[in-house]
């Protein structure tokens, strides 16, 4: 029995010694300096991968967290600093992660005070900063961001990321596989749910008007890719009344949090008749910021609509962070006080 356990502690060691942790940083050598064409097609050259990097929206923090490349980062936008997932949150604030402001309003001079050798911006919300980034002689590499249209704008960001950071080109293949199954999982909760072919308002905010996620964008895609419709047929993030939401006949409204049905029906919106699932906080970061966790939030709406229509399910996959590493550590140490208590045993009867 003594022997089982030493090996049992021997075994597990040596698993954990090969688990594929979240922190690993993976650099390749680079031969020289190489050209990188970025969101807005600029072309940037870079002499090495840079080791102070400025994130500019939580998306590409998360990318940067999921590449195992943290250890770059030097500044990020203040969502990104509030955020939990990975313990990025915890994580800045123990390293002294500069907080440059909010994604719509991020402040260069704070950017410039954490010298950043490159700085990651969201075409979708810092276009209108490249000029004060070249004129403060700021490197700047721009991604789809909020500007993405589809799943493989989001894809095409992290290879991106990867490519600049110099990390392997299979890490980014792996987080980009991992979002490819939950994705299929999720197609396989529609399927199995009954929730095929119908028609879904996902509604982002409604502090004002009613906005909502048309045609062309990357929720948009992941409606498609799961198999659902989406019922408004107008490009872009749109802004919609009661009358044109009633028109678009959907058969589903899903509520990205902070909107509640109270704020819908005040506007005039009439929900009788129609689904509504409220997404938690965590599904409404997972669905829309277009980054790595966009296949939690496929399988995480697949789960809240079965819940919704009696389906069962949960919102939300199972994210990454630490849970892996927490079995092991605790096989771990089961192991070393099995092995402890035995060797005791032994040494008594003897």
């Amino acid at each position: 029995m003594v022997r089982v356990a030493h090996a049992l502690v021997i075994t597990v060691l040596l698993f954990l010694s090969l688990a594929p942790l979240q922190t690993i940083s993976y650099t390749r050598a680079w031969p020289g300096s190489i050209t990188i064409r970025d969101a807005l097609n600029r072309t940037i050259v870079l002499e090495g991968p840079p080791r102070r990097v400025a994130s500019l929206s939580p998306a590409i923090t998360e990318t940067i967290f999921m590449l195992g490349a943290q250890d770059r980062l030097v500044a990020a936008d203040s969502y990104s600093m509030s955020t939990g997932f990975m313990n990025i949150s915890g994580y800045c604030r123990s390293h002294g992660v500069v907080d440059v402001g909010g994604y719509w309003n991020v402040s260069v001079e704070k950017i410039l005070g954490a010298e950043p050798d490159v700085v990651f911006a969201d075409a979708g919300a810092h276009r209108g900063l490249l000029r004060v980034f070249e004129d403060n002689n700021l490197t700047v590499i721009y991604f789809h961001g909020g500007a993405a249209r589809s799943v493989d704008d989001v894809y095409g960001d992290i290879r991106l990321a990867a490519e600049a950071l110099g990390v392997g080109d299979d890490r980014a293949a792996a987080v980009i596989g991992d979002i490819e199954r939950m994705i299929d999982e999720a197609h396989s909760v529609v399927e199995r749910t009954g929730l095929r072919g119908k028609r879904v308002v996902v509604v982002i905010d409604a502090s004002n008007a009613i906005w909502v996620a048309g045609r062309g964008t990357f929720i948009d895609d992941v409606l498609d890719r799961i198999g659902l419709v989406n019922a408004v047929g107008e490009k872009g993030w749109v802004s919609m009344n009661p009358e044109q939401l009633a028109a678009a006949s959907p058969d589903i409204y899903v509520l990205l949090k902070p909107v509640s049905p109270r704020d819908l029906e005040e506007k005039g919106v009439d929900l009788s008749g129609v689904v509504v699932a409220e997404a938690n906080e965590t599904l409404t970061d997972e669905l829309s910021r277009p980054g790595p966790r966009i296949g939690y939030g496929a399988l995480g709406l697949a789960q809240l609509l079965a819940a919704a229509q009696g389906g069962g399910g949960e919102q939300g996959g199972a994210e990454p962070g630490f849970t892996l590493y927490a079995l092991l550590v605790s096989l771990i140490i089961a192991a070393a006080l099995l092995y402890a208590f035995l060797a005791r045993r032994v040494a008594s009867e003897g």
